[in-house]
């Protein structure tokens, strides 16, 4: 995504009020995903090394990630096969690959605080895959083994497709359990990442009537060992792909918490354009986006402010009760890293980066300043505020939110080439501070470069182009 050309007949103000008195969802707090072992450079192969963080990362230079970066996140996405793919139990069970892996993940969980895990599963085990693989990428059958078509000369199951996911189910239930054990608590759960994706990393693809078969056997036992987990589905089209079969049986239907959709690089135009696309056929459950990164191509100014954009529209269009981005950090080696990365890391073996030590860290600006704002000035269970808009403009956006302590936020996003005032009725007289970022400039630690106060109800803040800001209620 590029910056799209100016429209010179684009209005310059546009008129907002803040309606205190229609209260919407709770926003839970974001997302991110971590690392935690090595993968090849264009997501190609899964490595024996162990380039992964916070692994990598000398003791400072982990302490200034957990505290600087990841300090107001909530949820810390962990690949199940991928980041997180080490074996017992005959290959039928998932643990950590070398002797501190867990601990270091348990020293991020409780050096930033999250809540706990988003848990997926790229890939199950490779004793439940018909080619007993992480991988398909040598062509061989990349699914479960019950739906394999050798399935019927098993040994050990002899084609009883319903006894296989019930032990399928077992296993899961035992890495969960393990994780928790562990003091990593697993928050969310989903059953398969991508499930259509055959990739040269982690995966297992299925099809509409393979996930629902799947899902109709295994969802009932992780919620009944799991009364509290969030069980999500299907991280491609939520209930638009593999859900449908799901949203058609009302005692499945039951077990999902919440819709999930990967809706990666997408234009945050189409958040908007699209909503009743993402709101019909829920059953009221929640929608959101659980990984959200730019492939093909590196970041930039344009991809910086269409992410804060995204989040946005999200929120206030889709009524989500959160958002992931994808990577806290990736190699500086790594080709996706610019795309996918809040930041870099420099590993023991990279040979060819000299401005940044080994085992230490630094920002991906276009990225991280995109998030940087909403960890800082919403924390965890503000609730969503609507907001009427005289003219919906995609080029200019509009977020309100009233934090835990009752204080009002509005943040304000431009991008339509040129200036452009809000007029906003805030609905309550008061004093704000504003906090203004760009994709070149966030102030000291992220905290946005300070504006100066306004007081009243009937405020005019006027944005500068590819410009967001953050005003908070004193």
């Amino acid at each position: 995504m590029e910056r799209r050309p100016v429209d010179k007949d684009a209005p310059t103000e546009g008129w907002y009020r803040i309606l205190h008195k229609q209260p919407r969802q709770v926003i839970k707090g974001l997302g991110f995903e971590i690392q935690s072992d090595a993968i090849g450079s264009g997501n190609n192969g899964l490595p024996e090394k162990q380039t992964s963080v916070p692994h990598d990362l000398v003791k400072t230079e982990r302490e200034r990630l957990f505290k600087d970066m990841l300090k107001n996140f909530r949820y810390l996405r962990l690949a199940g096969g991928l980041y997180w793919r080490g074996l017992t139990n005959g290959d039928k069970n998932i643990v950590e690959r070398w002797s501190t892996q867990d601990d270091e993940l348990v020293e991020l969980v409780k050096a930033t605080g999250v809540e706990g895990l988003s848990f997926e599963y790229w890939s199950p085990a490779p004793y439940w895959k018909a080619n007993g693989k992480y991988t398909g990428a040598d062509n061989s059958e990349n699914k479960l083994k019950c739906f394999g078509k050798d399935f019927s000369d098993d040994p050990d199951y002899k084609g009883d497709t319903t006894r296989f996911l019930k032990d399928f189910a077992q296993a899961m239930v035992k890495d969960i359990a393990y994780l928790n054990k562990k003091g990593l608590p697993v928050k969310v759960f989903g059953v398969q990442n991508e499930p259509f994706a055959n990739t040269p990393y982690s995966s297992c693809v299925y099809n509409d009537d393979e996930y629902y078969t799947m899902f109709k056997v295994v969802a009932p036992i992780i919620k009944k060992n799991f009364p509290g987990i969030e069980l999500i589905a299907d991280t491609h089209h939520g209930p638009h792909s593999y859900g449908k079969k799901i949203i058609a049986d009302p005692k499945l239907e039951k077990y999902v918490d919440a819709w999930v959709h990967h809706e990666i690089g997408t234009d945050a135009d189409a958040i908007l354009t699209r909503r009743d696309y993402f709101l019909e056929n829920t059953s009221g459950k929640p929608v959101y986006q659980n990984e959200y990164e730019y492939l093909n191509h590196p970041t930039s100014a344009a991809r910086c402010v269409n992410t804060v954009q995204n989040i946005m529209n999200w929120f206030s269009a889709v009524n989500s009760p959160t958002w992931y981005w994808i990577h806290a950090l990736k190699p500086t080696y790594n080709t996706e890293a610019s795309g996918y990365a809040l930041g870099f890391w420099c590993p023991a073996d990279d040979e060819k980066t000299i401005s940044v030590e080994k085992g230490h860290w630094y920002y991906n600006n276009y990225n991280w300043f995109a998030l940087a704002g909403f960890l800082k000035y919403m924390p965890w269970n503000s609730r969503r505020i609507e907001v009427e808009e005289k003219d919906v403009r995609l080029e200019n956006r509009i977020l309100s939110f009233k934090r835990p302590d009752g204080k009002l936020v509005f943040v304000v996003s431009n991008r339509c080439g040129k200036p452009y005032t809000f007029h906003i009725d805030a609905g309550v007289s008061a004093t704000f501070t504003g906090y203004r970022y760009t994709p070149e400039a966030a102030g000291e630690k992220s905290e946005g470069v300070k504006q100066a106060s306004i007081i009243g109800r009937n405020l005019n803040v006027t944005v500068p182009d590819m410009t967001w800001e953050f005003w908070v209620q004193n």
